[in-house]
């Protein structure tokens, strides 16, 4: 590997103002990895994410795990430093790739992989695909109209659906965990499965203004599972075909039915009926638990999130945050008959996730730099219940998860360091910083040697620790961390997801895939203690709370996110024994040829640290 500094670089201006254009940098300093498939470019403080990425795709290109056929185009990759905007994506005009380096708070969106991992197996899957998708017709647009037309056929050609899920079937085949592990990725799926309901293939392609329909992530994973476990891997064949633009209308799913006797449509059906079917067993084998839904869906879709009890005289209420198609995200007050009152919108938000305490309200909102539209910020907003418009607490900050002490007067947040041109250090550790509400001040700040903390929540009235869900290479577990540095267990370390925690009492309540399905789960705050499961729903429970009588959560249905709740009596309290997500049975078609289990073996870690 050749590493070499590069002379420092300003981008005056932006080229584009989308997510993924070029530009609008500021001055900083960049180094170069150079390989044979790659040059991957990255800041100091980027450094280590760039090289582990680096080595990953180096090794992809050596050992070709479930290889889409033998050509491969050499690409430049940068590592974007200063958004807070976890995201990556590969284009062809111009070709190039980038990786955002800032890591998201939910791990259901990519699960429990390093993000390093996840980004550099997902994007070089799209640099293989665009490679041998570049023959026949659609190299004769290139050569005519450059890698516009590159891009134009190659669109035409092939649906989105497959650059997608072929995507996410590889970072979760060539890894232990992955969205495909991650049943939060197919929650929508399964609820619509259990309604017994199968858009047809166009609406399902194409997504609809009306209905709740999953997008073409678990969409196209679906289906190229589908064609690896029953139609014997058609993917190489029918890439190289459709590549070829001939014959010039459907060339992919003329090529599909060539290989499998479907086209797309008659595949699609084929697919959902047999993954309906499997779904709907598991789902009827279940004994669920009795709770009961306080928020009603209708045609706008709510989707609530978060649930938590809040303190005001004389009334039993809950602060939830919902988001409709006909509104933004907003913050209300929920009656336990269903009533809802409005407080606050929360403006533009990378997540819903708040926190509610006594009074007073919490969140982390997004924001971009009015000079250099690449650089963003999560900055911290607080409210009250008595005058819920928002304050911001910080200005240009990357901060996230903030959580509020009992009585609604400090908020503790997790702090990753941007990679700007005050970073000047090898690596981006996460900190806890804490800020007095009444001044805005930063107060205390401890910095952990791990991947990413997720969420903390003050353990009691003195603030003494905190709660939060940590991750080290692609293992979560919940902690109670200390401002002087100090860190105790209180879950093992998982590949499984773990959500934001909620603290009551002497439990931590939280979501979890420990059974393949999302359930509320607890356990106590001593290192050692048992886990218990408390609920037991068909399609996943998230975003848990409780005032100790009732257990608050959201779930998941064909026409929206619900708030349930499930009073105590009738929670399950059931010892929970944790199989990691590659070891459980409704995963095990999930395997790898010879060179992804090598790949697998060589690149993933078998245990923290």
């Amino acid at each position: 590997m050749k590493h070499s500094p590069v002379l420092a670089l300003c981008f005056g201006a932006s080229l584009s103002l989308g997510a993924q254009g070029i530009g609008g940098l500021p001055s900083l300093e960049w180094y170069r990895l150079d390989g044979d498939s790659i040059r991957l470019v990255t800041t100091p403080a980027t450094l280590p994410f760039a090289e582990r990425s680096y080595d990953l795709i180096e090794g992809l290109t050596r050992l070709r795990p479930m290889s889409l056929g033998n050509k491969l185009k050499r690409i430049d990759m940068f590592v974007q430093p200063v958004t807070v905007v976890a995201n990556g994506f590969v284009g062809v005009t111009p070709w190039r790739s980038f990786l955002y380096a800032t890591p998201p708070q939910d791990q259901s969106l990519v699960s429990t992989n390093s993000w390093a991992d996840a980004l550099a197996i997902h994007e070089y899957r799209h640099v293989e695909q665009y490679s041998n998708l570049l023959r026949g017709w659609t190299k004769f647009a290139r050569v005519v109209a450059g890698n516009a037309g590159w891009g134009v056929l190659t669109g035409l050609s092939t649906p989105d659906w497959f650059f997608e899920g072929d995507a996410v079937y590889s970072e979760t085949a060539l890894t232990y965990a992955g969205r495909g592990r991650t049943p939060a990725f197919t929650a929508l799926q399964r609820a619509l499965a259990l309604d017994g309901v199968r858009y047809s293939y166009i609406k399902a392609r194409n997504g609809s203004l009306r209905s709740r329909v999953p997008n073409h992530y678990p969409l196209g994973y679906a289906l190229v599972q589908h064609g690896r476990l029953v139609h014997d891997d058609p993917w190489t064949t029918v890439v190289r075909k459709a590549g070829t633009f001939w014959p010039p209308l459907y060339p992919f799913s003329r090529a599909l039915r060539r290989e499998t006797g479907l086209n797309t449509r008659r595949f699609y059906r084929e697919a959902y009926d047999s993954l309906g079917r499997v779904w709907n067993e598991a789902a009827s084998a279940k004994t669920l638990t009795p709770q009961r839904r306080i928020t009603p869906l209708g045609r706008q879709v709510p989707l609530y999130a978060f649930p938590q009890p809040v303190n005001r005289p004389g009334d039993s209420l809950l602060v939830v945050s919902r988001q409709r198609r006909d509104d933004i995200n907003r913050l209300l007050l929920l009656h336990l008959d269903g009533r809802e009152q409005d407080l606050t919108p929360l403006g533009f938000v990378l997540d819903d996730a708040f926190h509610a305490a006594d009074q007073t309200l919490a969140w982390a909102r997004y924001s971009v730099d009015a000079r250099r539209p690449d650089v963003t910020y999560s900055d911290l907003y607080v409210a009250d219940l008595a005058h819920p418009r928002p304050r911001r607490l910080t200005e240009r900050q990357q901060l996230f998860g903030p959580g509020l002490d009992a009585a609604g007067e400090y908020v503790v947040a997790v702090q990753l360091p941007a990679g700007g041109p005050d970073a000047r250090t090898v690596g981006r550790q996460p900190c806890l910083v804490e800020y007095d509400l009444a001044g805005g001040e930063l107060g205390r700040r401890a910095c952990f040697g791990y991947e990413l903390i997720i969420a903390p929540r003050y353990i009691d009235a003195g603030r003494s620790a905190v709660v939060a869900v940590v991750k080290l290479d692609g293992f979560l577990s919940l902690q109670r961390l200390d401002f002087d540095g100090g860190a105790e267990q209180l879950t093992p370390w998982t590949r499984h997801v773990i959500g934001t925690p909620y603290v009551f009492a002497d439990h931590v309540y939280f979501s979890a895939d420990f059974s393949g399905v999302d359930n509320i789960y607890r356990v106590g705050m001593s290192g050692g203690a048992a886990i218990e499961q408390l609920t037991e729903v068909a399609v996943g429970a998230y975003n848990p709370s409780t005032d100790g009588g009732n257990l608050y959560f959201t779930e998941v249905d064909a026409e929206g996110d619900p708030v349930s709740v499930l009073q105590a009596s009738a929670w399950l309290r059931r010892a929970v024994t944790i199989v990691e997500p590659n070891d459980l049975p409704q995963y095990a078609g999930l395997r790898p040829d010879a060179a992804g289990e090598e790949f697998r073996e060589r690149y993933m870690p078998a245990a923290p640290g």
